[in-house]
């Protein structure tokens, strides 16, 4: 129609060829595409204004293959129909594969015309599934060291730890660590694989839900098997080019192999052996490598382990000190406790070491450096003690020949520095009693405490000053104004953070959506801060740690 509204009714078919893609959109850098699409479609609206054309038709994509230097294989698209409604594209099992690796894909592109305008991106609503993906076999980058993981290069950074010889940046490029400036769609995308493989082992029954924009990435709901047991994980991500990215993690894990888990997230495996079940939230600022910022990083959680302690410079220190063999690899049969994280150290709440010889009841300082300032209290029978261990713990001359002669408790109460691979052992004298239950246990627990309720504090005004500012954003911003990609958090590193700025992985005020906050399985605060505590029976009730 050439008068009036000048409408345009038109009906097309085409096919063309890919591999000249790249001349009408712009892909990513050493992105190359192969194959055709059949397109069957007719296009209705405004001849002058494009964002006013209406779709009804199909696209049957054709032996479509996209490659990139990064992969050993391409993503391809054998078959399949996307078809067009109005300004929608809707998919129904597309298949997709990775090499031997067979997926579907089904959802909803909601603004096709977004291709056209520069300052848009296309949003994606929809699933991925299928029974395997192996990842092994899609990088074309594998790092030559297999046993090479991120939480091994993580905690090399931020507690200057070796990883196999080599410096932390070194080891995160080998491993291609690199985040991402910006990402070219937005939108939601539920992932359920039955199988994933990687260099470390094998992942059962995946389900998540990822958020992503060009500026931010964010997963929720994140459910898996490994380690044989569960791991449940959510995670906010900042992308772009800023030298800090700030984040938040809430990691549980339920009743896996401790060994196991620590040795890939960690240089902690070593260390534990057992089973554990742990609950961690931090809250902090990433570098360009994806590796934490040490300073920034502020968290809470709490464990549960149940096993025992390898012989390691810790175990067989205590065992020389205190002349008993039985310390060098002790068992546990349970040690629950919290901690907070803050300054690069890791605070435990007093908390008891059942099985362990002596019954230990430990809490204090570790640092992610590997510093200890721990205060240990053990309830030991006089009869297992020698005169020099005696003597060590300042109990000498009458004293000492009475215990020996008429066994007794004796409350032996321990300070450890120095470092894991370097401890120092030293006695208090004088908190050392000969009954249970002295008043160290408390004096021990009331210095631990008092810090833990000071970070408790810190947190909560945290919380408070995020949600009073989150209520004013969202009672002035229009609704239809506020997409889920520009409501990021500030990119002001978290050890700056004032009270009404923190990020928001570390709650989920109220229930809201990521489209405002963050996803919506983020624990609350009092969660946050609550120790893990699953009291067995046949045995008394240990410390609480934090209420």
């Amino acid at each position: 129609a050439l008068r009036g509204a000048r409408e345009v009714d038109l009906t097309f078919s085409a096919a063309p060829h890919l591999e000249e893609l790249g001349t009408l959109l712009e892909l990513p850098e050493g992105v190359a595409t192969q194959g055709k699409i059949d397109i069957q479609t007719r296009v209705t609206g405004p001849s002058k204004d494009l964002a006013g054309l209406r779709f009804d038709g199909e696209l049957r994509p054709d032996q479509i293959s996209i490659s990139h230097p990064s992969l050993a294989v391409p993503f391809e698209i054998p078959a399949g129909v996307l078809r067009l409604s109005g300004i929608r594209g809707v998919l129904e099992g597309l298949p997709v594969s990775f090499g031997d690796d067979h997926l579907s894909i089904s959802g909803e592109i909601t603004n096709l015309l977004a291709i056209l305008d520069r300052e848009s991106r296309p949003r994606f609503e929809g699933s991925v599934q299928g029974p395997r993906l192996d990842l092994r076999r899609i990088s074309a980058n594998a790092p030559p060291d297999s046993t090479l993981t991120y939480g091994k290069i993580a905690f090399a950074k931020i507690g200057g730890w070796p990883v196999g010889g080599r410096g932390f940046q070194e080891a995160a490029e080998e491993l291609g660590l690199a985040r991402p400036d910006s990402l070219p769609v937005t939108g939601i995308l539920e992932v359920r694989l039955d199988t994933v493989i990687d260099r470390q082992g094998r992942m059962e029954d995946l389900q998540a839900r990822v958020d992503f924009g060009p500026t931010f990435l964010g997963v929720s709901d994140g459910v898996f098997h490994r380690f044989g047991g569960e791991v449940r994980t959510a995670a906010n991500l900042t992308l772009g080019p800023e030298t800090a990215a700030p984040f938040s993690l809430n990691l549980e894990v339920l009743d896996v192999d401790a060994g196991a888990f620590l040795s890939q997230t960690s240089p902690l495996g070593r260390f534990v052996k057992g089973r554990i079940t742990l609950q961690l939230d931090l809250v902090g600022s990433l570098d360009a490598l994806l590796l934490p910022d040490g300073p920034a990083l502020v968290g809470s959680g709490g464990f549960s382990l149940a096993g025992g302690l390898t012989a390691v410079p810790l175990t067989q220190a205590l065992a020389d000190f205190l002349g008993l063999e039985s310390l060098r690899a002790p068992s546990v049969h349970e040690w629950e406790t919290s901690f907070l994280l803050e300054d690069g150290r890791v605070r435990l709440a007093d908390a008891t070491i059942y099985g362990a010889p002596g019954t230990p009841r430990v809490g204090g300082e570790v640092g992610l450096d590997g510093g200890l300032e721990l205060q240990s209290a053990f309830d030991l029978p006089s009869e297992r003690l020698s005169a020099s261990t005696l003597a060590r713990l300042g109990v000498a001359g009458e004293r000492a020949a009475s215990l020996l002669s008429q066994p007794e408790m004796v409350q032996a109460v321990l300070r450890v520095g120095g470092s894991v691979l370097h401890p120092t052992i030293q006695a208090d004298p004088q908190a050392t009693a000969v009954t249970v239950g002295a008043a160290v246990e408390e004096e021990v627990r009331s210095e631990i405490q008092e810090r833990i309720e000071e970070q408790k504090q810190v947190l909560q005004d945290r919380a408070t000053g995020f949600l009073r500012n989150l209520v004013e954003r969202r009672d002035t911003t229009p609704p239809d104004t506020l997409r889920p990609d520009t409501i990021l958090p500030d990119t002001t590193p978290p050890d700056t953070l004032r009270p009404d700025t923190v990020l928001p992985g570390l709650i989920n005020p109220g229930g809201l959506s990521w489209a405002r906050v963050a996803p919506p399985n983020q624990l609350p605060l009092q969660r946050l801060l609550r120790p893990i505590h699953h009291p067995r029976p046949g045995r008394p009730p240990g410390p609480s740690g934090l209420n």
